[in-house]
């Protein structure tokens, strides 16, 4: 990297190398990390220190030393025997590395050493510091928070120097973070892109990316042109080149997967013996990242690695790349057959879990099932990811690919019981997705010729088009075919004990009693199904059971343990059910403000939009947007009350149909109420412009409005306290965005346990008493540059 640039994103790992050379024992740290990750440019960042208390430092560049037995003199000459710090750059350039430094270290006991290498050196006393590229940033995460993300910053420090005049802010910090995204979150590589800045803007760097290779984009130069770095991608095929055959072969294999997978995967796609042993090496040379946060090691390449590789693997023949993509297919396949098989036993998040981590293999596997007509692999694909794109939160790329699959297994004349289930998950997605309610409606003559199917195929395929049917219905205006739909399912799932949907229709029997107003009848619905979902522990059907009994009158007598509505929220965030959080974060809203708790009102419905608004579902926001109108009105607030009714409008068509009845009445008494009391048109006035707002707009002043509501607490540290850290920063973030920390630990790279040290030291850095507070403090932050 540029040597004039500031270092972004690695104070963690100066300090480990600090706290490691300032200990007496430790004498040879070695810097390891892919190429262009900033190996060298932290080894003279740390050598640069002034405050580093090693003594005198010099630097040996190995890449002048290429010859057997160079190495050691021109180390022993660096400090021209005076103890201190030498920091040899690319020592891995040289033939007798280890055994030079080996030799050094016993001979001179002043000495230390700051190295860095492709892989560690294996010498007796070494202590090896794994720099890894940026975590991701999320190109959907507001501009506040992507404006701090390293990656970003290095990006826009490059682009700074080129004199660009494109923006570099706003709508382009989400193509910048895409850009990152795309290349992996290697610094060398995002400065390749950010010095293309001058002739490319942001958002055509994302496109020219996601349509070329990287090295085309890229070029091969340094960026600054002043030869300090070597070629990137020269860089990265030396390091290939060095492999040994069976290593090399493993590597070509793992090209295939899009995912980070296990040591099971890689055996069963590649078949290749010796597979741990290929993966330990590979791992040391940092040409495969091993993961283990989840506590089994998951292995994943590079972006960038693995565009190498897969170009070097077509060079050997198409025929080669056909048939590990057919071995992939496989697993893939194997991978959604399993995910099905615990759907229909009754375990949904274990269905979840099987598909979540191996997404990405998954879409591959289908796009390619469909481009061949494979009407059974892509069937089989579709109905496993369905489940899981449902409760991320549907769309229109899901809908599109649903209807691809429908129209394949139609062509190619699927079993009826396939095309049934295709035909209700497409309907159920569609009326998700709908922005208006014909759009909803439209839904019914796929729903009756997924039933009139299912009829002609076996009576547990029935059983769930019935559940995806009443499931559906929730959002109907006219459910008259629906009603009979459920009481059928019921006797249906009773009959062939299927204790799984019986538990769900029992659930949507108490949705629809409670819709309806008959409070008794949904009362005992919810009862026996909360008591099932207990004896099953799936928290998928156990958090919406707790919440429809919360919300009934009456619940307090049932006798049954019930969580609190923040406990709800807890159970649906560590479920990793986003469309179950998105129900159950309004309900704690509305206890909270029965409760006369308005602060955390407001919190609960700031997070549920910040959350619709990163997962890019804005059907989401009707309810929170419902609530916010009466945390405004109790706040004595009618002109914003009357906005946020403005922006409920244009989602009301499709929450209607959900509410009970008196939730209606009681809106619509609201909604009357202000319109009867506006003095000269003010109210209306401020009605026709939330209406007038776009999603994303609308979203922005809402978290805006709930920052400003939220219990004040400290933006900037107490005495006594140090700022926050980057990563404190990022986990904050997530946090706002109602992620759990397992989700938190996937996104960010480290290990749920390190994500709940970060929370407590935010907690205590901020003097706030829990999430909710910490969370009102980053929304009150990220709602400013919108004022």
């Amino acid at each position: 990297m540029s040597s004039h640039m500031p270092l972004r994103g690695r104070s963690e790992a100066v300090a480990e190398v600090v706290r490691l050379l300032g200990q007496a024992r430790c004498r040879l740290v070695t810097l390891t990390g892919l190429p262009g990750v900033g190996k060298s440019r932290l080894a003279r960042h740390v050598a640069d220190l002034p405050d580093l208390d090693v003594g005198p430092v010099a630097t040996v560049d190995a890449r002048q030393v290429l010859e057997h037995g160079l190495l050691a003199p021109a180390v022993a000459a660096a400090l021209e025997g005076m103890p201190g710090l030498v920091v040899v750059d690319d020592v891995h350039r040289t033939p007798d590395a280890a055994e030079a430094l080996s030799a050094l270290l016993g001979s001179r006991p002043d000495l230390r050493l700051l190295v860095t290498a492709r892989a560690p050196l294996h010498v007796p006393g070494e202590r090896v510091v794994r720099l890894q590229p940026f975590a991701d940033a999320d190109p959907q995460a507001p501009t506040a928070g992507l404006a701090r993300h390293p990656a970003v910053q290095l990006f826009l420090d490059v682009a700074a120097a080129t004199g660009t005049t494109a923006r570099m802010d706003g709508p382009a910090l989400s193509d910048i973070a895409a850009v990152c995204v795309r290349l992996g979150g290697l610094p060398l590589a995002i400065e390749l892109a950010a010095a293309r800045t001058a002739a490319f803007s942001p958002p055509t760097l994302r496109r020219l990316l996601e349509r070329s290779s990287s090295r085309e984009v890229l070029g091969c130069s340094s960026p600054d042109g002043g030869g300090d770095e070597p070629d990137l991608f020269g860089s990265i095929g030396w390091s290939l080149a060095l492999l040994a055959a069976p290593e090399r072969e493993l590597l070509q294999e793992l090209t295939v997967f899009g995912s980070a997978v296990g040591v099971e995967a890689v055996e069963a796609v590649s078949g290749l013996p010796d597979v741990v042993e290929r993966l330990s090496t590979l791992v040391d040379v940092h040409l495969v990242d091993a993961d283990h946060r989840s506590g089994a090691s998951l292995f994943s390449l590079h972006p960038l690695v693995r565009e190498h590789a897969r170009h070097e693997l077509g060079v050997h023949g198409q025929a080669c790349l056909r048939d590990l993509d057919r071995r992939h297919h496989l697993w893939a396949q194997d991978v959604a057959t399993r995910s099905l098989a615990a759907e229909a036993g009754g375990r949904p998040t274990t269905a979840r879990r099987l598909v979540q981590p191996v997404e990405v293999d998954l879409v591959t596997a289908l796009h390619d099932a469909l481009r061949s007509a494979d009407s059974a692999a892509a069937s089989t694909l579709c109905l496993a990811l369905a489940p899981l794109w449902l409760n991320r939160g549907t769309h229109a790329a899901h809908v599109a690919l649903l209807q691809r699959t429908r129209d394949v297994a139609d062509c190619r004349g699927a079993a009826p019981g396939i095309r049934s289930q295709l035909r209700a998950w497409h309907a159920l997605h569609r009326a998700e997705s709908a922005r208006h309610a014909e759009e909803v409606d439209s839904v019914l003559p796929d729903l009756d010729a997924a039933v009139a199917l299912a009829r002609t195929a076996s009576p547990e395929v029935l059983v769930g088009v019935l559940a995806l049917a009443v499931r559906t219905s929730r959002t109907l205006h006219h459910r008259e075919s629906i009603v009979p739909l459920c009481a059928e399912g019921l006797a249906l799932a009773r009959s062939l004990a299927d204790t799984y949907n019986l538990t769900r229709f029992e659930l949507w029997s108490g949705m629809l009693a409670h819709q309806e107003g008959r409070v008794d009848e949904a009362l005992s619905w919810a009862r026996a199904a909360h008591e099932r979902a207990l004896h099953l522990e799936d928290p998928a059907l156990v958090v919406p059971t707790a919440g429809l009994l919360r919300t009934l009158p009456g619940s307090a007598d049932t006798g049954l343990p019930l969580p609190t509505a923040d406990e709800l929220v807890t159970g649906a965030r560590r479920s990793g059910d986003r469309h179950t959080q998105a129900w159950v974060q309004p309900v704690a809203a509305m206890d909270a403000l029965r409760a006369g708790d308005l602060p955390a009102a407001a919190v609960h419905c700031g997070e549920a939009i910040a959350m619709a608004r990163a997962a890019g579902v804005w059907g989401w926001c009707g309810a929170p947007l419902m609530c916010l109108a009466y945390v405004a009105q109790a706040h004595d607030d009618p002109v914003q009350a009357a906005r946020f009714h403005g922006m409920t409008s244009v989602h009301l068509p499709v929450l209607r149909p959900s509410l009970p009845p008196w939730a209606g009445q009681r809106y619509d008494q609201a909604l009357e109420a202000f319109r009867a009391s506006g003095g000269d048109g003010e109210l209306e006035a401020a009605y026709a412009a939330g209406a007038a707002l776009g999603h994303a707009t609308a979203a922005q002043e809402a978290i805006t409005y709930t920052a400003s509501m939220a219990p004040e607490v400290p933006t900037a540290p107490l005495e006594g306290t140090r700022h926050l850290t980057e990563r404190e920063e990022q986990v904050l973030e997530r946090l706002v965005a109602g992620e759990s920390n397992k989700e938190i630990s996937a996104a960010l790279g480290i290990t749920p346990k390190t994500v709940m040290h970060h929370t407590s030291s935010i907690y205590r850095k901020l003097d706030v008493r829990g999430r909710a507070q910490a969370v009102a403090r980053q929304l009150r932050q990220t709602s400013r540059p919108a004022r």
